[in-house]
């Protein structure tokens, strides 16, 4: 199996990352520098004074009390979340598998995250998260030795180092503060962050009314793809309903007018609903039906757009005989085809492939086995992108939803938006100031809610690995169990067991079933 040029980066990397820690290991007298696991820490005592000063409020004693609350609900959210995800590699194909850089959540690897951004946005939550640790024990009269920088291959943040004997014979209230602080502040910060780039799209209006090319499934026509905003076609101009209804004829060859980076360009295009999958069993594939092909009628009605084909095959009945024409586009070379199919029952099919969705409404409904897009490609009307920003969740009608389509944006490369895209849109500032300041916003939601969650899963050595074991300690000893430190670690220990094998598992597990 040869390593992709990811893989090989990201071997160097750490081949070189060892020498520095073999390094720093010799250097048994320096004071100011140290080994922390896999990191390197750069030590000061400068810093500490104004820390204490700070933390002379009883602000962060009850910030600490509410961090706890927070921080064990979020504890199990996130587990749960985990422990759901892992079912579902059930489904995940082995072509689906997610890759190591993906997983790995660090800027420039992890072809998701971009460099600058992430950097600046793991800088910025690693070291508030670390103050907030200070700040929570110095209110508790717990010390604080050094401060200092975090080396990971990279600066990746700041650290606040307590004395930790002091810290693990402090009563549990105290030290469980402290734990939970640092994580609140990520997601206080995560917080903030989401309710700017929410608002910050209310000023953001499309500069022409049209359809923006979001993804492209086949090369039936080779001069579109993702970013192009299409404003007309044909005599049609592409409005609110995108190209849903449009009513051009299929298969001709017609005049397109398109937006792309800033510029309006002319080109021609094949219209027509295409077929970019065809099911294995299925009359469409009886019919020798391939992906890429044109829909132009069925029975003599001509097929314009995806909703003309639903509603058509929605009023047939499963045994129902049609005949399909339809075009084959290879090479700029046109092939009119036409085959005859007797139809499936719907409800059948969906039963054996997509049980989640099925309907008894479909049964005795005709099915051909396909599924289709129009002119090969999926595009959204322009105003589109500006309502899924600032408000997700009435777009997709449910809060969790809503949420999720939140933290894949950067999945459907809607975070950083593309220049391509930038450009379709009036912004209320400045392009040049307004889009990086968004992107900045949103990777602090994002990196920051990444961390608060990760760093709260029962997950020692984490903050909520901690967390965990003191909860489970003060439970053990509530039921007057006698060795309930004892008991505390074994559990925290089989947790983060857990934890670990879950994680394993949505690696593994989509490339072994």
């Amino acid at each position: 199996m040869y390593l992709t040029n990811g893989y090989l980066i990201f071997l160097i990397l750490l081949i070189a990352w060892a020498g520095v820690l073999l390094a720093v290991r010799q250097l048994k007298s320096a004071k100011h520098i140290s080994l922390y696991g896999p990191t390197v820490m750069l030590k000061t005592e400068g810093g500490i004074k104004l820390i204490e000063r700070a933390s002379k409020t009883k602000f962060w004693i009850r910030y600490g009390d509410f961090a706890i609350v927070v921080g064990i609900i979020t504890m199990i959210a996130t587990t749960g979340f985990i422990a759901w995800e892992a079912t579902l590699v059930f489904l995940v194909p082995k072509s689906s598998a997610p890759s190591i850089q993906t997983l790995l959540a660090i800027p420039g690897l992890n072809p998701l995250i971009p460099l600058s951004y992430g950097l600046i946005s793991i800088i910025i939550g690693v070291v508030l998260h670390e103050l907030s640790h200070g700040l929570v024990a110095a209110s508790q009269k717990l010390k604080v030795k050094t401060v200092g920088a975090l080396l990971f291959i990279v600066p990746i943040g700041a650290f606040v180092e307590l004395d930790e004997k002091e810290l693990n014979e402090a009563a549990r209230l105290k030290r469980m503060r402290v734990q939970a602080a640092g994580t609140m502040t990520n997601l206080v910060i995560a917080s903030v962050m989401l309710l700017l780039f929410l608002s910050s799209f209310s000023g953001v209006t499309p500069i022409m009314s049209g359809a923006v090319i979001t993804q492209t499934y086949h090369n039936v026509n080779p001069g579109l793809h993702d970013g192009m905003e299409i404003v007309s076609l044909g005599d049609a101009q592409i409005s609110v309903n995108a190209l849903d209804n449009i009513m051009v004829k299929p298969g001709v060859l017609t005049n397109a007018t398109i937006i792309y980076n800033g510029k309006t360009e002319f080109t021609q295009v094949y219209p027509g609903v295409t077929i970019i999958q065809v099911f294995r069993g299925t009359p469409a594939a009886a019919a020798g039906l391939q992906s890429g092909d044109l829909i132009v009628s069925i029975n003599g009605t001509t097929i314009y757009n995806e909703e003309n084909l639903s509603t058509y095959l929605d009023a047939t009945k499963a045994g129902q005989s049609i005949t399909l024409d339809y075009l084959q586009l290879n090479n700029q070379s046109i092939r009119e085809l036409n085959a005859t199919m007797i139809l499936m029952n719907k409800y059948t099919f969906y039963a054996s492939y997509q049980p989640s969705v099925n309907s008894f409404l479909f049964n005795g409904t005709g099915f051909m086995g396909i599924s289709t897009a129009y002119m090969g490609l999926e595009a959204i009307d322009a105003s589109t992108i500006p309502e899924i920003m600032s408000n997700p969740f009435n777009y997709t009608h449910n809060l969790t939803s809503g949420a999720l389509l939140l933290l894949f944006l950067p999945y459907m490369g809607l975070s950083p938006l593309p220049n391509s895209i930038t450009q379709l849109y009036r912004t209320p500032l400045s392009p040049a100031i307004f889009w990086p300041l968004i992107n900045t916003v949103y990777w602090l939601f994002w990196i920051n809610l990444l961390l608060g969650m990760t760093n709260l899963l029962p997950l020692l050595p984490f903050d909520g690995g901690y967390i965990f074991k003191d909860t489970v300690q003060a439970i053990a000893k509530r039921l007057g169990v006698r060795e309930d430190e004892r008991t505390s670690t074994a559990v925290a220990l089989a947790a983060t067991a857990l934890i670990v094998g879950l994680f394993v598992w949505l690696v593994i597990g989509p490339l072994i079933i």
